[in-house]
């Protein structure tokens, strides 16, 4: 048995090492071959050092000259979206039974019309004042097709009826930031009703303005309401208390509470009111008697004037002013439509009173300076780092360089791809600060132990990126594959996308490793010959004015 055991080990033994020559094989055919490029290629390099800089500063130029037409910062990307919602608001005029008919007819053309719509599946909701329509997508949509182009085909395609109005999406009041696919429009003032008739004016012209879908549907709208206005001159004439016409009304309407009745320890409330009958018709207001102050009577229809009145859901108010907010749907990236609409509001002569509030023009720059500012503070850290770990606050800078580098591959990524930079993709890119300098750091603190055992600079780059390749691959292939997944993965239910994350590190962590075994150690020696310059001059400055003495060795430990 012990015989046949070493047998089957030695079987199993040559197996493994038949499987590891494989793979060595397989490594030497493939980066084994980029290895030895990339050293012939360094050593290139090094000797023709302006070369490499030029090239990267060409690459650098283009790049961004590129990026700035095609790649812009967006708080989310609508092609993300799988599905769309459209908002139905009706009068107060409009039954229940005319809403359940246009909603059944509504659904005849969606269902007639399913595979035109690109439409996984669809949901309509109706309610008193209205309903909606929630449409989901197919997967792979054509060329051209976003969401936003198709619930515009959609909503064009719905029955036209008077009463019924559409909206594209809802409102949200609390963001003031202004998308690149919407156009926010605030009204200031002291009058709502002023400010609702002024911004329904506006609302009718810029919906004529062609690029502009629709506008989001915002708060819903109150039902009309049945006032009496009360005319001030015949209530003069008649001498009458305006607090006591309200009392009548008032009393007329709901009433009015009287003590508490006890009944053997048992409170029971008391309202005195008038017989239902009394009161059900509005002529039966109109009737009731109102005293005057020289002890007359009059009655309520002599002094109010019956009117149907509309009035706001609500008061809203910004920075203590009457606010009306609009928020409307336009093209993806259609800087035309902004700048025509832009034009307008600042030329739109508007009553004495009221202005255009700047907070609803506002872009998302602030979440993007916040980002820029925490990219900044996070390079500092890590500069800082580094300079204390190297002992030299110069030589770490060839290594801060390999986030430029990154951010070449993260534009370029975005571009092949057609996306925006959303917000994601900015924090995926301060992530990218603390990962990409990892290759450069590996390289150089071996370079340093190259040449503290005595190798000189070009040998010891040379050895670094001979030696250092395989790791610094490793560590970039992990973390690059490790992000397709979720680089090709599904809008998440919530609508939040992980693609221009996905896309972020990708880009940024491929073209950093790429150039950094060229660039880094290139840069690596020029920031070493200015320095070995700088402290050359301060060393021979200081020799010349106050001569010669341990000056050099200070100096040296000073670095």
């Amino acid at each position: 048995y012990l015989t046949m055991g070493n047998a089957q080990n030695e079987k199993h033994s040559a197996a493994y090492d038949g499987f590891n020559r494989i793979l060595g094989k397989l490594y030497d055919g493939t980066l084994g071959k980029l290895n030895h490029w990339y050293e012939h290629n360094l050593a290139f390099f090094l000797k023709h050092r302006l070369d490499l800089v030029v090239g990267l500063f060409i690459a650098t130029i283009l790049t961004f000259g590129i990026a700035g037409q095609r790649v812009k910062i967006s708080p989310d990307d609508e092609d993300d979206d799988a599905q769309f919602r459209i908002q139905v608001e009706v009068g107060p005029e409009i039954s229940y039974d005319d809403i359940k008919d246009y909603f059944s007819a509504a659904e005849a053309v969606v269902e007639a019309n399913k595979n035109d719509f690109f439409l996984d599946g669809y949901l309509m909701v109706n309610y008193r004042g209205g309903g909606r329509l929630e449409g989901w997508l197919v997967d792979d949509l054509p060329k051209g097709e976003t969401p936003k182009t198709i619930a515009k085909r959609v909503a064009e395609a719905l029955p036209k009826r008077a009463g019924f109005e559409l909206f594209y999406g809802e409102e949200d009041t609390t963001d003031e930031k202004q998308t690149l696919s919407t156009f926010p429009v605030m009204l200031q003032g002291e009058d709502a009703q002023e400010l609702e008739v002024v911004g329904n004016q506006i609302k009718d012209i810029i919906l004529r303005v062609p690029g502009v879908i629709g506008l989001q549907k915002g708060e819903d709208k109150a039902p009309n309401e049945l006032a009496l206005v009360i005319d001030r001159d015949r209530l003069s004439a008649a001498n009458v208390n305006p607090q006591t016409l309200a009392g009548v009304v008032g009393y007329a309407l709901r009433g009015r509470s009287l003590p508490k009745y006890n009944d053997e320890g048992r409170e029971v409330p008391v309202r005195l009111r008038f017989e239902e009958e009394d009161r059900e018709q509005l002529n039966d207001l109109s009737s009731f008697y109102v005293p005057t102050q020289d002890g007359d009577l009059t009655t309520v229809g002599a002094l109010t004037d019956s009117k149907m009145l509309s009035t706001p859901s609500g008061i809203s108010r910004r920075n203590k002013k009457v606010t009306y907010r609009m928020t409307f749907e336009l093209e993806k990236d259609n800087k035309e439509v902004q700048a025509t609409l832009a034009h307008f509001i600042s030329n739109y002569n508007l009553p004495e009173g009221m202005s255009f509030s700047e907070d609803a023009g506002r872009r998302s720059d602030e979440d993007v300076q916040n980002m820029l500012k925490a990219a900044l503070l996070s390079i500092l850290f890590i500069y800082l780092l580094m300079g204390f770990l190297f002992e030299s606050f110069v030589l770490p800078l060839s290594i801060l360089l390999t986030i430029p580098l990154a951010i070449i591959g993260v534009l370029w990524s975005h571009i092949i791809a057609g996306r925006d930079l959303d917000m994601l993709g900015m924090v995926g890119m301060i992530l990218l600060v603390g990962v990409v300098v990892n290759n450069g750091i590996v390289l150089i603190d071996y370079v340093h132990r190259l040449r503290d055992e005595g190798s000189d600079r070009t040998s010891a780059l040379l050895l670094a990126a001979r030696r250092r390749f395989r790791p610094i691959v490793m560590t970039a292939l992990t973390t690059i594959i490790g992000m397709i997944p979720l680089t090709v993965s599904k809008t998440s239910t919530i609508g939040l996308s992980y693609k221009s994350f996905g896309l972020t590190l990708i880009g940024g962590m491929t073209t950093a490793t790429i150039l950094t075994l060229l660039v880094v150690p290139v840069f690596y020696t020029l920031f070493d010959d200015l320095r070995n310059f700088v402290v050359g001059f301060i060393v021979r400055y200081i020799k010349k004015t106050k001569g010669s003495g341990p000056v050099l060795g200070e100096v040296s430990r000073a670095q």
